[in-house]
């Protein structure tokens, strides 16, 4: 009776190892607001041949997660191809998974995730994430105004919710870009709901400077358009990605801090274009009977539509040679720079900046 007590005991304690440790294990999953499903539907790309077929389906994806998080192998199956090459490509963008949990510590372990393919749903989440921003008609420019980044990004990166009650809207908005590449001239074309009428005329103005539209070498003002679609889950998701892109620059940048400022460049390079005011340059007897050899320095500023501004004096050699210094760097206003940028961290898009140059004119003979 005893040995056969002993035993049932033995038993009994080997299940309830066995329990713990199942208790003790997680399997990896991934940070997503309404399920691993519903987040690869978000980011996937609908083939396009099997979307205006309305062919739908399913890819069924088995993962391996190494102890990092990251995807070390996978199989995937479906009804067609074309959806089995699109999942691989949303499993591709998911690459910050977490780790299985052992006791604890993180460990390789496998996962099954689900993506689904449907025709409707996508339309519907497709049409649901455009912005739509588009030129008023009867301007006529050689060049339209220009981005620094995608419109969706200037919206969302400026976007907040302003209704606890409502999940949708939609504004109708027109506005200006002026001379100086500044939004202006807001307004609301079709009034909707008052509170995301506010919300996206504050979108808008918090926009980022645009390069202005050009006519006939000038710049000019010019009008847009722009239809916000408001849907609070599209907001959640893309803040997670941003969320998720920022932690992931922090995590991987290097020892010697990078710059978020890259200059504006000229066309061949600094070497060009030293080379081109050299060519340029007018030496004249009376520079030679009242001046010294030397070179003449001036600063100046590289606007974000390629121009050249602000040019000041930061060495002189004589009142003639400073002269024709200037003369020949006015000369490379109408030659186009690629402006500079910056990343804008905080908000998650690029903007444009002007850069500073300081170049040394040289007299010799």
């Amino acid at each position: 009776m005893k040995r056969c007590l002993f035993l049932l005991l033995g038993l009994m304690g080997l299940c309830l190892s066995v329990f713990a440790q199942e208790e003790t294990y997680i399997p990896p999953y991934y940070p997503t607001l309404s399920g691993t499903s519903d987040y690869a539907a978000w980011y996937l790309e609908y083939p396009d041949s099997l979307l205006w077929a309305n062919v739908g389906a399913e890819a069924v994806c088995s993962l391996r997660i190494d102890a990092k998080g990251k995807v070390i192998e996978r199989e995937i199956s479906s009804s067609h191809p074309y959806f089995v090459q699109a999942a691989h490509r949303v499993i591709d963008l998911m690459d910050h998974w977490i780790p299985a949990q052992r006791d604890g510590q993180n460990v390789e372990g496998r996962v099954e995730v689900v993506v689904p393919f449907h025709p409707e749903d996508y339309r519907y989440r497709s049409w649901r994430q455009q912005q739509v921003l588009e030129a008023c008609r009867g301007q006529y420019v050689d060049e339209a105004p220009r981005l620094p980044d995608q419109i969706r990004k200037l919206i969302l990166s400026n976007m907040t919710w302003p209704s606890t009650k409502d999940q949708t809207a939609v504004s109708v908005c027109r506005f200006r870009v002026n001379r100086e590449g500044y939004v202006d001239s807001v307004r609301i074309l079709i009034p909707g709901k008052p509170a995301f009428d506010q919300e996206a005329e504050r979108i808008i103005r918090s926009f980022p400077r645009f390069v202005p539209a050009r006519s006939n070498g000038r710049p000019v003002p010019y009008e847009f358009f722009l239809t916000i679609k408001f849907w609070k889950l599209d907001l959640e998701y893309y803040l997670l990605e941003r969320q998720r892109r920022q932690l992931e620059a922090v995590m991987s940048e290097p020892k010697e801090k990078v710059s978020d400022y890259t200059e504006a460049s000229f066309p061949g390079g600094m070497e060009e274009l030293e080379r081109f005011v050299q060519s340029q340059l007018v030496i004249t007897s009376q520079m030679k009977e009242k001046g010294r050899k030397g070179r003449v320095v001036y600063q100046f500023d590289v606007d974000i539509d390629g121009t050249m501004k602000n040019f000041q004096l930061v060495r002189s050699l004589s009142p003639l040679m400073d002269a024709e210094a200037l003369r020949v760097l006015k000369l490379l206003k109408d030659r186009e720079w690629i402006p500079g940028m910056y990343n804008n961290r905080e908000k998650g898009y690029r903007e444009f900046h002007v850069s500073q140059f300081t170049i040394p004119v040289y007299f010799r003979w």
